[in-house]
């Protein structure tokens, strides 16, 4: 079930690929970036992140914590160079591999076969954010064993006392939130 604004966004407990502990209980009195992206080997997913890398040290002088979650199991993405080289190096997020979905489910992440199809990837004007994400070293077609191809992503903000202050449920593979959203909820 999809979360709404305005509800206590629900507790999770767990630990990121280095082994770190994260428990969302203990975030409280600090502002809370969630995202639930793809796959390791999904263009675009490893672009938003990308992008996201440019403005972290902003977000997290101001006060946010970033928590990723990828299907991927742990193996995986300690392996890849783009997670090695722009993420888990600089110790600014916190990556969580959940091969089984379990938070996904928690936060209503999608699947939705009839949104991953080549003709909505043409229709919502994907192909040049694929094709900047492939100028940048990034490949990979989304699909990767033992995760979904029809996986959706979805974004939260979470305010000091954990409720959810906004909530994106992607319309396709590359429909992340917009980074002014993340600039604006930590002014």
């Amino acid at each position: 079930m999809r979360l709404s604004i305005n509800q206590q966004a629900p507790d999770f407990q767990t630990k990121d690929v280095l082994g770190n502990p994260i428990h969302l209980e203990n975030y409280q009195g600090k502002k809370v970036y969630i995202a639930f992206l793809r796959n390791a080997s999904c263009p675009l997913c490893s672009l938003h992140l990308y992008k996201l890398t440019k403005i972290v040290d902003q977000l997290k002088n101001k006060g946010l914590e970033l928590i990723v979650f990828y299907e991927s199991v742990n193996s995986i993405l300690l392996k890849s160079p783009f997670f090695n080289e722009y993420i888990l190096r600089d110790d600014k997020f916190y990556v969580v591999s959940d091969n089984e979905r379990k938070y996904y489910g928690l936060y209503g992440a999608e699947l939705r076969p009839e949104r991953a199809t080549p003709e909505i990837f043409k229709a919502a004007g994907l192909l040049e954010t694929y094709n900047e994400a492939l100028r940048l070293g990034m490949t990979g077609n989304g699909q990767e064993a033992g995760t979904n191809g029809s996986a959706m992503p979805a974004d939260f903000l979470i305010d000091e006392q954990g409720i959810v202050r906004y909530a994106k449920y992607g319309n396709n593979i590359g429909d992340h939130i917009d980074l002014q959203l993340l600039e604006d909820f930590v002014k």
